[in-house]
């Protein structure tokens, strides 16, 4: 993950990160979601259950991909 300083972030505050997206893309799904790390330069997706994004973008971008992927759950994009 790259701050808003463009400086990497250690692993541990990585995975603090990660989690607070997991609590915010369930809060916009509507149901427990999970995010995950891809890597870098992979394009953000979901199975429905967990988002996957890029942890090497900036925090902006990761949340945006984030709201994203969680509407389309929330709306039901996915439900077969």
């Amino acid at each position: 993950m790259v701050n808003e300083k463009g400086q990497g972030v250690p692993g541990d505050a990585r995975d603090d990160h990660l989690r607070a997206l997991g609590m915010f893309a369930s809060a916009l799904a509507g149901r427990p979601v999970a995010v995950a790390d891809l890597q870098p330069g992979e394009p953000p997706w979901t199975d429905g259950q967990t988002i996957h994004v890029d942890a090497h973008q900036q925090a902006r971008t990761q949340l945006q991909a984030v709201a994203v992927q969680a509407s389309m759950i929330a709306a039901g994009s996915l439900d077969p």
